[in-house]
């Protein structure tokens, strides 16, 4: 292989780095509340103190609780109105089945009589009465129906308040999103946290990236032999 002068200047083109992990990212609660909880580790002195800057991170791992009574609360009360949505389904179901068994008897109820009708068996006011009857019955069926799904709409809405409040309690835990070294910590114990506010910079350092930048007279120099050569 045969060796190209590229310059003669013997001095090296100087360079300037900027070395940035691989992932890093700014943690922050998702609800607010007062901090409880911190993950603790060994320190070099064998102490056992909070997480600080240098401390290895895993993935899944939790590095603060906020206080999570109230949103349990919440929790709980979606739970008791999704409890009596359901108990309100199922009085319903019962109300549709009796209604049905009702207009069942009613229609039989109104076939026979329409037949003494025809036959003139019997006077106008019992065919009537028997009339009135089988459009009361039916009334009931279609009121039981709507109550069923009025029933069901707010089962619905219950179960999504459930849902909401969950993800919410759930959100009192920041967990770590992957594995890596924690850069920066800036929540203590007892402190008020809002929503959004970065609690944690953790950063993903099996892997750096870097971002050279050349001197400019060094580089300038270079480039000037370059082209004369």
């Amino acid at each position: 292989m045969a060796v190209v002068e590229l310059s003669k200047n013997p001095a090296p083109a100087r360079y300037s780095a900027i070395i940035a992990p691989n992932a890093q990212v700014d943690l922050a609660f998702r609800v607010s509340g007062y901090v409880v909880q911190l993950s603790q580790t060994k320190g070099a002195d064998g102490r056992i103190r909070p997480l600080e800057a240098g401390a290895p991170v895993a993935a899944g791992m939790t590095l603060a609780r906020i206080r999570a009574s109230e949103f349990q609360a919440i929790v709980d009360k979606a739970r008791g109105v999704s409890k009596e949505a359901e108990a309100g389904i199922r009085a319903a179901e019962a109300q549709i089945a009796e209604a049905q068994a009702g207009l069942a008897q009613a229609e039989l109820d109104f076939e026979r009589v329409s037949k003494l009708w025809e036959q003139e068996s019997i006077t106008k006011p019992v065919y009537d009465g028997s009339r009135a009857r089988l459009d009361i019955a039916r009334s009931k069926v279609d009121a039981a129906k709507a109550a069923s799904a009025g029933a069901r709409e707010r089962m619905d809405s219950a179960s999504a308040q459930v849902r909401e409040a969950e993800i919410a309690l759930g959100d009192t835990v920041l967990r770590a999103p992957f594995g890596g070294v924690l850069l920066e910590r800036r929540i203590e114990l007892g402190a008020l946290v809002a929503v959004g506010t970065p609690a944690f910079t953790l950063a993903d350092l099996r892997l750096v990236k870097g971002r050279l930048t050349c001197l400019i007279r060094r580089c300038a120099a270079s480039a000037k032999d370059n082209l004369s050569t």
